[in-house]
């Protein structure tokens, strides 16, 4: 028996009579039926794009609060973030499922694909949560610290005494 859920009913009505609508959500059934084939699967991903969308909300608390100006070329880095991370599951999806002798592999790599995607996802909101002025627990608190750089604005410090290639000395 299918079960049907307030959001399934909610596209139902949405795209009732538009037939591009159902085109479109034929298509997206479609993909997303393909990249994620087992149900754990599927909420792994809806958990993800959770994610996303999490962080980008408390971003955007974040970057109000601290007096930031709020650009849409930030919005622009949440949709190439979306298609990055999407364009990844679907490679381990399709690999895992062209390549001879892969076929088993395919839930564990999208699952650790989807896993590290929600890992960083957490991270990032956990440092937006801290940049609004929420207390961390010590070991967070730690965790967050250690993976910044020693300028303190969590980008890796640039690497010191290489020259770049091609260059002429003299």
């Amino acid at each position: 028996m299918l079960r049907t859920t307030a959001v399934g009913t909610a596209l139902a009505k949405a795209v009732g009579d538009a037939p591009l609508g159902k085109s479109l959500a034929a298509v997206l059934g479609a993909v997303l039926g393909y990249l994620f084939p087992d149900q754990a699967g599927r909420e792994a991903g809806l958990a993800a794009f959770g994610m996303v969308l999490l962080d980008t909300l408390t971003g955007l608390a974040a970057a109000v609060a601290t007096g930031q100006p709020v650009r849409s070329a930030r919005f622009g880095r949440v949709v190439a973030k979306i298609f990055g991370y999407g364009a990844t599951i679907a490679v381990c999806a399709v690999v895992t499922r062209h390549v001879p002798g892969a076929a088993p592999w395919q839930p564990v790599s999208v699952s650790a694909v989807v896993t590290l995607i929600i890992v960083t996802e957490a991270i990032s909101v956990l440092e937006n949560v801290r940049r609004l002025g929420v207390r961390l627990p010590l070991g967070l608190e730690r965790a967050l610290e250690g993976r910044r750089g020693k300028d303190g604005d969590g980008q890796p410090e640039p690497a010191k005494d290489l020259d770049p290639p091609f260059r002429r000395h003299g």
